[in-house]
C-alpha cells in the first residue's frame, strides 16, 4: 500500500552519542524507549528533553485549591499548577524521536535551535525522510503497530481533554519533534534494524547544527 503523506519534511535529524549514531547509520538500528521512561527517568540524562506530561490524555489548569479535613479548612498554600491525567495503557508502548525540518526552513537562515545540540555530540542528517519512514514501516510490518507524525505542541493557556501520544507542552516546541509510536507492550527497550541508511544520511558533529542553513534549488 502506498501511503500519502499529509505533511512535508526536508530533513529528519537524530542526535545522540556517536556510537549510537554510527549503529543507526551503518545498520539502521532503531532503539526506542517506553513512554513511561521518557516521563519519569529522562531527567537523569538530559533535563532539556524531559517531559513530565509524556503520555497525558488530558491536562487542565488548577488554582486556588483548598485543603479540607473533617469539614475544616487547613492552612495550605497553592498558587497554581496543572492536573495531568495519564492513560496507563500507553506507559509500556515505545516511542522513537527525531528533529523535524520542514521546507519552510529553506530560506537561507539558521533554523535549528542551539539547545538541541545538548542532546548528544553527534548528529545524523537523514536527507530522504520519506524513504526512512518507508524502511521503518517495512521492518515493523506484521510485528508492531507503527504510527508516526510531527508532534503537536499545546499552550498552557487552555485546558485539554483529548490529548494523544503526539502532543507535548508548548515549552518543548524547540525540539520540533517527529515521532514514531510502536504499540509494543514491554518494559524493556525495543530494538530492530532497518538496514544501512548510509545512502540517505550524513553524519556531522552536533556543535555544527547551529550553523546549518537550507536553500531552495
Amino acid at each position: 500500500m502506498t501511503r500519502t503523506f499529509t505533511y512535508k519534511l526536508s530533513l529528519l535529524i537524530k542526535i545522540g552519542k556517536e556510537e549510537h549514531i554510527d549503529r543507526l547509520r551503518q545498520k539502521g538500528l532503531i532503539h526506542s524507549k517506553t513512554v513511561k521512561y521518557f516521563r519519569e527517568h529522562e531527567i537523569e540524562e538530559i533535563e532539556l528533553r524531559r517531559d513530565n506530561r509524556e503520555g497525558a490524555e488530558s491536562s487542565m489548569a488548577i488554582k486556588d485549591l483548598k485543603l479540607i479535613v473533617d469539614n475544616k479548612e487547613l492552612p495550605f498554600t497553592f498558587k497554581e499548577g496543572r492536573l495531568n491525567i495519564f492513560d496507563p495503557s500507553f506507559d509500556l508502548t515505545h516511542i522513537y524521536c527525531l528533529y523535524a525540518v520542514t521546507p519552510d526552513s529553506a530560506n537561507g537562515q539558521l533554523f535549528i535551535d542551539p539547545r538541541v545540540a545538548n542532546f548528544g555530540e553527534t548528529a545524523l542528517l537523514i536527507t530522504n525522510p520519506e524513504e526512512f519512514i518507508k524502511r521503518i514501516e517495512k521492518a515493523t510490518k506484521n510485528k508492531y503497530n507503527c504510527s508516526y507524525k510531527p508532534v503537536m505542541y499545546y499552550s498552557d493557556a487552555k485546558d485539554y481533554s483529548r490529548l494523544s501520544i503526539f502532543h507535548k507542552p508548548e515549552s518543548l516546541g524547540f525540539q520540533q519533534e517527529f515521532r514514531f509510536h510502536f504499540n509494543h507492550i514491554e518494559n524493556d527497550d525495543l530494538e530492530f534494524e532497518i538496514g544501512s541508511i548510509e545512502d540517505i544520511s550524513v553524519k556531522i558533529e552536533s556543535e555544527n547544527l547551529g550553523q546549518l542553513t537550507l536553500r531552495r534549488e
